[in-house]
């Protein structure tokens, strides 16, 4: 095991059930380096795929949370119909969105601008 190991494997023993994000932003590493090393440790069998947490609800998007020990992994939970249409709808949505920020920004100066500032009315 090495260093960057030893830091993770403490970090998911006071933290069981974290994601990689949340490992990240405990430790400061670099995302990369947090993966990569997740993925060396599942495949040492030293921590386990204890569940899955949605991500962005309705997209059908989850994160794994890891867990210390040698554990089969949990099961990932199955996307419904429902989940995927939603998806499909904001998808279309916000591409209906940029479509008319385009238009209204053709021609303008501050093309950038506009659209900027019709985003942040959006939201």
């Amino acid at each position: 095991m090495t260093p960057t190991h030893f830091k993770i494997f403490a970090c998911l023993s006071e933290n069981p059930e974290s994601t990689a994000t949340q490992v990240v932003a405990l430790l400061g590493l670099p995302n990369r380096t947090v993966q990569r090393n997740l993925q060396e440790m599942l495949d040492l069998k030293i921590i386990h795929i204890s569940a899955y947490h949605k991500q962005h609800p309705g997209r059908g998007r989850v994160a794994r949370a890891y867990s210390v020990g040698n554990k089969p992994p949990a099961r990932r939970p199955q996307t419904s119909a429902a989940d995927q249409l939603a998806a499909r709808l904001e998808r279309q949505r916000n591409k209906r969105r940029l479509q008319a920020i385009k238009e209204r920004a053709k021609g303008s100066p501050f093309g950038v601008l506009v659209a900027q500032l019709t985003l942040e009315k959006r939201v």
